[in-house]
């Protein structure tokens, strides 16, 4: 609910229904990753600039990342990936134009990685070593407003960026990983695709054009 201080809960038995609402001390829901087997989740609260711990055994908030006097560590959070293979998060911050890291051990930040402007997807590599940011770069010239969707690469051993794949398509707003493959799906919004990303040779392959703006993509 992102523009509700609580989250929606289903209950699918019987049948779905909406089940209870849970509080989030004040903190908006963008975006939900459950993690340390699903006994915590991550939520992104991009009204806030904060991110939420929750305990999934008691419904309950058990933590709030914020950003502290000295350090900005969230700016309009958007995307969270969680990788339990190396124990850590990463939540992009679409108006800041960087990926906070998170260590899921101690709850807290530790980490800002700069990438280009605007990044919103994020998902990592099964093994926990590499992270795919999606964003979009928007470039004006006299005549036009022009934007370019572009795929950041991270190796997470180092948190630096290795590589930039240019031209995914327009503003790809969403990234999600094929299993058992090699490739990446972006979805476009401006662009009413979606592109295919070799994650192997770190370029793009195709794009298929859709009729409809595009914001999220589900890989099954």
């Amino acid at each position: 609910n992102a523009h509700s201080p609580y989250l929606s809960m289903i209950d699918f038995k019987p049948a779905p229904r909406a089940g209870e609402k849970i509080p989030l001390d004040g903190h908006h829901s963008h975006d939900f990753v459950p993690f340390q087997g699903g006994r915590r989740a991550l939520i992104s609260s991009s009204v806030t600039d904060a991110a939420v711990v929750l305990d999934l055994k008691t419904l309950r908030p058990m933590k709030v990342l914020a950003n502290e006097p000295e350090r900005q560590w969230f700016l309009h959070p958007d995307a969270v990936a969680v990788s339990e293979a190396n124990s850590h998060a990463y939540i992009t911050s679409w108006r800041g134009g960087f990926v906070t890291v998170i260590d899921l051990r101690a709850l807290k930040p530790i980490k800002r990685i700069d990438v280009s402007p605007g990044p919103s997807g994020a998902v990592i590599s099964r093994d926990g070593q590499t992270l795919y940011v999606s964003h979009t770069v928007v470039r004006f010239n006299p005549e036009s407003r022009v934007s370019e969707g572009v795929v950041t690469v991270i190796d997470t051993k180092t948190n630096r960026v290795v590589r930039k794949i240019p031209n995914v398509g327009k503003e790809s707003a969403d990234v999600k990983l094929v299993p058992g493959s090699d490739i990446a799906v972006t979805a476009n919004f401006r662009g009413q695709s979606i592109s295919m990303i070799s994650t192997s040779g770190q370029e793009k392959l195709s794009n298929i054009a859709l009729a409809t703006l595009t914001v999220g993509v589900g890989v099954v």
